[in-house]
């Protein structure tokens, strides 16, 4: 290897010829004194030409391959001398664990893969960082899931014309702060479905025709909730609100309620004068998305010969329902 120099004042042309050199370096690179001078110089030229695109993405692109790099060589050190670097000797124990971490995840993904991510990311003006490129790349493998569940659950059709009773808990897709912000969205659980896709499913058409719904609904989602309903060709009725007792996130709101949105069309008997239950419903919330099983208690004491179905069920079907989602066992 021969050493890297850069000139005194480099010009934008000099600067990307020393980067692509970098990039090359490092290929032969077997020391962690070798990459790390690659790295702290690409660093110089990023800070250097901090105003330069151009620059700033070749030199963000050259730190990464240089931490993949590290993260390559990491992996050799066998466990009885984890904190001594190959062919080096040098200690490894000022590495943090959580660098350690990324430089390992880097080292697992292809070249290639990075290199047209991190063209990806600059061409749609965010930063290439290795932050931001792996925290692209795990967006991208939580996007190709949720994609495939879609997928299935489109290939299970559901029957049709044929139920007086439905509960129906449809995935809404909640909006996040950015587009990186889903570790507490509703997406990094399920595969969630836009308004369009939801007022599309053909809930009248498998509904008989006098019958009634129950629709769970979040706070966010009461604005477009007569959409869903003249989408579906049902009439609002009432709402129960279950209190799931501690306070959860929001914009404006801690919110601590989600409610069940009664509807029913044709003539759909209420229920008998006397077993009305209370409108408020209290009980601790459990897994992600989990419904109280008692409401389809309720509703069991009420129609308890009606063909019923549950859209959306995670699990196995309740003894006497039908059950349909991607994640629901008929």
């Amino acid at each position: 290897m021969t050493d890297l120099v850069l000139p005194a004042a480099p010009t934008v042309p000099a600067a990307m010829r020393a980067l692509d050199a970098m990039q090359l370096e490092l290929s032969q690179a077997a020391t962690y004194e070798q990459i790390g001078d690659v790295i702290r110089k690409a660093e110089a030229l990023r800070v250097l030409f901090k105003e330069v695109e151009e620059v700033e993405h070749r030199a963000q692109l050259t730190i990464v391959l240089g931490k993949r790099r590290i993260g390559e060589e990491l992996k050799k050190i066998p466990k009885a001398n984890k904190h001594q670097f190959p062919k080096l000797g040098k200690s490894t124990t000022s590495i943090k664990h959580s660098e350690r971490s990324r430089m390992g995840k880097l080292a697992a993904i292809p070249e290639k893969t990075i290199r047209e991510t991190s063209a990806m990311l600059q061409a749609n003006g965010k930063d290439a960082t290795v932050s931001g490129l792996l925290q692209e790349l795990a967006y991208q493998g939580k996007s190709q899931a949720r994609a495939d569940k879609l997928n299935g659950l489109a290939a299970k059709a559901l029957p049709l014309g044929q139920f007086n009773v439905a509960v129906i808990d449809p995935p809404w897709r909640s909006k996040t702060w950015s587009d990186k912000g889903m570790d507490r969205a509703a997406d990094n659980h399920y595969p969630t479905m836009s308004l369009d896709d939801i007022k599309a499913l053909p809930v009248s058409r498998m509904m008989a025709k006098r019958a009634m719904i129950g629709l769970w609904i979040t706070v966010p989602f009461i604005g477009i909730l007569h959409e869903v309903l003249d989408a579906w060709a049902f009439e609002y009725k009432s709402m129960l609100t279950w209190d799931k007792v501690t306070p959860g996130t929001g914009v404006w709101l801690k919110n601590q309620t989600e409610h069940l949105v009664i509807a029913s069309r044709g003539g759909f008997p209420a229920p008998e004068p006397g077993s009305q239950i209370s409108s408020l419903y209290r009980e601790k919330r459990g897994a992600h998305s989990a419904k109280p099983e008692a409401v389809l208690d309720w509703i069991d004491l009420l129609y308890p010969v009606s063909p019923k179905i549950e859209l959306f069920r995670r699990g196995p079907a309740r003894e006497g329902w039908k059950a349909w989602g991607n994640e629901s066992d008929g």
